[in-house]
């Protein structure tokens, strides 16, 4: 019986395997992805991360009171002590434990292997799939300290202090210390959650793909910087530009950055007060560099407003030059402005190589999304993309937002006082104060309403040398700063010492003032412009008269130097001038 039952059971087994390799060969052949071209859609696949090891502290120092000598006797006809013991606190150094730590690698490229009835494959190098699939999330088991139990105080005695008579007695009794116990710990494993599992879409159209060769995948941009991985606005031109603006590892030393001389809260300019400075309110007429010692030997203009500055060019209707950036134009546009200040002996001090190595380190992500994954092939190409970013940084309204009260009054929506208008008056009027004539003005309602008040044109103002910062900077006073005339586009004599017009927005909260920084206060200057070829004329600051300028044969003797402005006019100016103050820093004007 038992017999007959066994051949029936194995004949059932033998009947179900044909069965189920019939049905696996049908679903086989019936795969519609078999045999066919296959495409891909781009999916965002879960970050990678790597262990790092790193120290930490276990315990506190604390001090543990230590033996340092023996008892000394003397011999007589009994043994005493010659001198007591003594004990010294000592430092016990605080220990370390290496510990494990989780961080950030690269993203994470996955391939699903071919399963029955269905293909799952996602390329490495586009990251792009083929069906749906649900990819679980991942744990790990990880290492944690936790404590046992709170530290506690003994009370431990010191051994007492005898003396040798016929017998032995205790001189003093014996002395007790409380000592802390550290607390102590165990080492648990704790399986914590890594990343959630995400949804990969489903099948889409067969198209002519062609996969990109596999030595492009080793060369993936990573970052350590997480949040560099979102698609948001943090992945534009302007989000890194304000980063690099702010990065002070792009010096030499690390201890400065473009925010260090373009403060956002004082209009852009170094608010830093140094050796240079008229007084402690001022800042310094010129900046130190990253390494604290060395001194330019021109002020600090403020970064805002220019992006609307014009190329450096010449122009054949005022038969000058005009435009370009820094005071002597000496660069054409923002992009080459912004690579400047980084390998200047006298400001940041550093090198090409080093920024784009230290910018690698930190936004190489970013830098590859922006500008393409081969951007670090060339440094020229990578150290132009990184100027390229603060300057899209600058031309945001972060740094021109024109709000000011003379920009409401131009749309109507504020009114000026009447010394604000009085000074208005005077800026235009042709035969008394005239300003206009190099700092225009726009119209009510004007399409030019966002003019920086300044032709960009280039004068030498008769400004006398700032002594201060040439006994300082080791130029000396025999040195003559030639201007634009520097310039190697420009080789005219009459250029000499002349410096471009200055835009005159933020000018009441961005002193010193002049392109040395030999000017502290705002009505000092229109005071200059109006009696510095007037005999007996003082300068306010100093109560004596003006010192011969820099370059006395090319001085501007047309447009300034006797405006026959009175005292009253002289403030109505300076009143008009406050209402160029862009709306958040109307708290700085005195």
């Amino acid at each position: 019986m038992n017999k007959y039952i066994k051949l029936s059971f194995s004949g059932i087994l033998l009947v179900g395997l044909i069965t189920g390799c019939s049905q696996r060969q049908n679903a086989i052949e019936n795969n519609p992805y078999k045999n066919t071209q296959q495409c891909y859609k781009k999916v965002k696949m879960p970050d990678q991360y790597k262990t790092t090891t790193k120290k930490v502290l276990v315990s506190k120092a604390r001090t543990k009171r230590v033996f340092v000598r023996k008892a000394q006797y003397g011999w007589s006809s009994k043994k005493v002590m010659v001198r007591p013991v003594t004990y010294s606190y000592q430092y016990i150094p605080a220990q370390y434990k290496t510990v494990k730590k989780r961080i950030m690698a690269k993203p994470s490229y996955y391939t699903w292997k071919k399963g029955q009835g269905k293909v799952t494959r996602i390329d490495h190098a586009t990251g792009e799939v083929l069906c749906r699939v649900k990819i679980p999330a991942v744990y790990k088991m990880v290492s944690r300290k936790v404590l046992v139990r709170a530290g506690h105080k003994v009370k431990k005695a010191h051994p007492a202090i005898y003396k040798q008579q016929k017998s032995r007695k205790l001189i003093s009794p014996a002395q007790y210390k409380i000592e802390t116990i550290p607390a102590r710990y165990i080492t648990k494993k704790q399986r914590v959650k890594i990343k959630s599992g995400n949804t990969v879409s489903k099948p889409i159209a067969c198209k002519n793909m062609k996969t990109p060769h596999k030595a492009k995948i080793s060369k993936q941009p990573h970052n350590k910087n997480k949040h560099f991985y979102t698609k948001s606005r943090k992945d534009t031109k302007e989000h890194l530009g304000k980063l690099l603006f702010n990065d002070k590892s792009l010096s030499r030393n690390k201890t400065q950055s473009c925010a260090s001389c373009h403060d956002s809260k004082r209009a852009f300019i170094d608010s830093r007060v140094n050796q240079t400075s008229a007084n402690n309110r001022v800042p310094g007429a010129v900046s130190l560099g990253q390494d604290g010692r060395s001194l330019g030997d021109i002020n600090t203009p403020s970064a805002a407003y220019k992006a609307f500055n014009p190329n450096f060019h010449f122009d054949k209707a005022s038969k000058g030059f005009k435009g370009g950036l820094f005071l002597d134009g000496r660069v054409e546009d923002l992009v080459e402005q912004a690579g400047q200040p980084f390998i200047n002996p006298v400001e940041m001090q550093n090198t090409k190589e080093n920024v784009v190595a230290e910018v690698k380190k930190k936004y190489a992500y970013t830098l590859r999304s922006l500008y393409g994954d081969h951007i670090f092939y060339d440094n020229n190409k990578a150290y132009l993309a990184i100027t390229d970013a603060i300057a899209a940084f600058e031309r945001t309204d972060v740094f021109s937002p024109f709000d000011s009260k003379f920009d409401r009054h131009l749309r109507g929506t504020a009114t000026l006082t009447r010394a604000e208008q009085r000074g208005l008056s005077l800026f235009k009027n042709k035969k008394k104060g005239n300003c206009a004539a190099c700092h225009p003005v726009p119209v009510r309602y004007d399409s030019k309403t966002k003019s920086l008040l300044t032709n960009f044109t280039y004068h030498n103002l008769g400004t006398p040398k700032n002594r201060r910062v040439r006994s300082m900077n080791n130029k000396g006073l025999k040195f003559v700063d030639k201007g634009v005339l520097a310039n190697p586009k420009v080789n005219n004599p009459k250029f000499k010492g002349a410096f471009r017009t200055s835009g005159l927005r933020n000018v009441a909260v961005t002193a010193p003032y002049m392109h040395n920084g030999v000017f502290k206060d705002l009505s000092t200057v229109v005071y200059f412009y109006n009696t510095r070829d007037v005999k007996g004329a003082k300068n306010p600051e100093t109560g004596k008269a003006w010192r011969q300028a820099e370059v006395d044969k090319t001085k501007n003797i047309d447009k300034m130097g006797n405006l026959k402005l009175s005292n009253q006019d002289v403030a109505d100016i300076v009143s008009f001038l406050k209402t160029l103050t862009d709306k958040r820093y109307e708290h700085l004007i005195r």
